[in-house]
């Protein structure tokens, strides 16, 4: 089992390398080609859409979650319940939709974006990209590993072509719509998602229709929902803010050091994602599921470590290589927000821990964590230095909050251990 949590998380790791390191890419050419203040209002977008797999990540986590479970007990519920996944994240999409469209004036003065009709083309494939989360999902709980791997490869080489394609076209006829380039990149790669990764296997078409509790699912999505909003709020406030705060060009800094320090939580991602459905596997098996926890928690340590000591001794030269000499001015601050994602990646394993095992105080802990680090960044603000140091606060409590909370359940189960063996002596 241990084996194969490593051969299908390392897969997913390489997957998602590869991924991560087209985007970087795509932006570091865009940081380069832009400028610091065109590249805030492309990196403001990104945002936006980091936002959206967030809640997208509710629905398909809980579709991980109960695609395992329902592999475990009886798998012919799983077309309905993949049916059932679908709708509710169409008609989810749409709600979202329709809401964000009435509301894109005032974010958009918010945000100070130039152009409207790029925030709108993200948002136009909401709907699409919601059930593609659940199709993720499902793969992911029936360990289709390897599709799941495709699936991100597809939207990142969608995504890097078609914005540098139009970027390129941008450039050669003297138009300046680079935003509404890397809008129509995005949007396309949704759609493109969303073709590759449905699934004729799990289609309810000329088959009895099946009943499933969807009571169960419906409770641990509003769970994932709260969980996921604490995790928009962690990763994307103090972007929004910093937009909001400072000028385009401290802020176009400012995104040129959250891209390189957020490294750390997209190259640990992998191992975090695998951990739901093998933890919810071992339950159901009543077998015990702490080695791999231990195991993920390793892992994802040893990485964020590894790259923030990186960040701390190659700062300027990090920077230099990837942006130039115009973001060099916060380089120092790139081992500071690095440390900063560690601390959040660390919690993060926590989280998805115990919700694995139904239990949602971590998740609570989370919104407090989130919250915490907005109000923090809201009343100082000063410097963007002091605003990493309120993330550096903010997230220190959250880990550690983690941890006491952790070694409470570790206890207590001790507790149950001893007093079962007594009671069984005794007898």
């Amino acid at each position: 089992m241990k084996s194969s949590f490593i051969s299908q998380a390392s897969y997913l790791f390489v997957c998602l390398f590869l991924v991560n390191v087209g985007n970087y890419l795509l932006n570091l050419v865009l940081g380069r080609l832009l400028g610091p203040e065109i590249f805030a209002e492309v990196s403001i977008l990104s945002t936006v859409v980091l936002i959206i797999s967030f809640i997208a990540l509710a629905f398909q986590l809980s579709s991980t979650k109960h695609t395992a479970k329902i592999l475990s007990t009886d798998k012919s519920l799983l077309p309905d319940a993949a049916k059932w996944f679908r709708e509710k994240s169409k008609t989810s999409g749409v709600v979202i939709l329709i809401l964000l469209g009435l509301t894109f004036i005032p974010v958009t003065d918010y945000l100070n974006l130039q152009s409207p009709v790029s925030y709108l083309l993200i948002i136009g494939g909401i709907p699409a990209y919601l059930i593609m989360s659940v199709n993720r999902g499902i793969l992911q709980g029936s360990d289709n590993i390897r599709k799941l791997g495709m699936s991100y490869i597809i939207e990142m080489l969608v995504r890097v072509l078609v914005s540098l394609s139009l970027i390129t076209l941008c450039f050669v006829s003297g138009i300046e719509y680079y935003s509404e380039a890397v809008g129509l990149g995005f949007l396309l790669s949704f759609l493109a998602v969303y073709y590759f990764s449905r699934d004729t296997k799990t289609s309810t078409e000329h088959q009895e229709e099946r009943t499933f509790d969807s009571k169960e699912i419906v409770a641990f999505m509003v769970i994932v929902g709260f969980y996921e909003l604490s995790q928009i709020l962690i990763n994307n406030s103090d972007l929004i803010l910093v937009k909001h705060y400072f000028s385009n060009y401290e802020a176009g800094l400012y995104a040129s050091l959250s891209l390189i320090g957020r490294v750390v939580f997209f190259a640990t991602w992998s191992v975090v994602g695998i951990l739901i459905p093998r933890v919810v596997q071992l339950r159901m098996q009543n077998k015990d599921h702490q080695g791999v926890f231990m195991q993920a928690l390793g892992i994802v340590f040893s990485v964020a470590i590894l790259i923030t000591a990186t960040c701390f001794f190659f700062d300027k030269l990090i920077i230099q290589l990837a942006f130039g000499e115009e973001y060099v001015a916060m380089a120092h601050l790139l081992w500071k927000y690095a440390a900063c994602t560690t601390l959040f990646t660390c919690a993060n394993v926590f989280s998805y821990y115990y919700m694995s095992l139904d239990k949602y105080l971590p998740v609570v802990l989370s919104l407090g964590g989130g919250v915490l680090q907005i109000v923090l960044i809201i009343i100082f603000h000063r410097s963007v230095s002091l605003v990493i140091q309120m993330q550096l606060i903010a997230m220190g409590i959250l880990l550690i909050s983690m941890l006491i909370y952790h070694f409470k359940n570790v206890y207590n189960n001790e507790k149950i251990k001893i007093s079962n063996r007594i009671s069984l002596s005794t007898r």
